[in-house]
């Protein structure tokens, strides 16, 4: 599960609505991830220009048309400096963070949103204890 905070305090997340439903006008001051077998922890990127979530799927090789999610990606632009960032979350629990070229940004730019810059040095980390309005319920 992601979730989405605005500079105005107010947050989104895959529980209430789409990525591609969010807000357009409001700046994101963060962007979080969840962890399917520890609901207490998120995986975050703050104070970047641009962010976006994206799913990973593959199909049913058998060829009935199921899709199959096989995990879920934030990341972030840094465009002062020219260079993205990925948390992969695969639904084995499994985490890989890279860092990339801009120039090699692999998805639609309809996915990004603007983010907040100016507030803060960008960052990732992982962060415990979020709301319990908010947190998945345990599998």
């Amino acid at each position: 599960m992601w979730m989405a905070n605005f500079e105005d305090g107010s947050s989104e997340s895959s529980k209430k609505a789409f990525w591609t439903q969010l807000p357009r006008g409001k700046r994101m001051s963060g962007l979080q991830l969840s962890h399917p077998y520890l609901p207490k922890l998120w995986l975050c990127l703050n104070g970047y220009d641009k962010y976006y979530f994206t799913q990973e799927a593959i199909a049913s090789p058998s060829g009935t048309q199921t899709i199959s999610i096989i995990a879920e990606v934030i990341g972030a632009h840094d465009v002062k400096l020219g260079i993205g960032v990925e948390i992969r979350l695969a639904r084995t629990g499994n985490v890989n963070v890279r860092t990339y070229p801009m120039s090699i940004f692999k998805y639609s730019p309809e996915i990004l949103y603007d983010g907040n810059r100016g507030a803060k040095e960008p960052e990732m980390g992982v962060m415990e204890d979020r709301s319990s309005a908010e947190q998945p319920a345990a599998s």
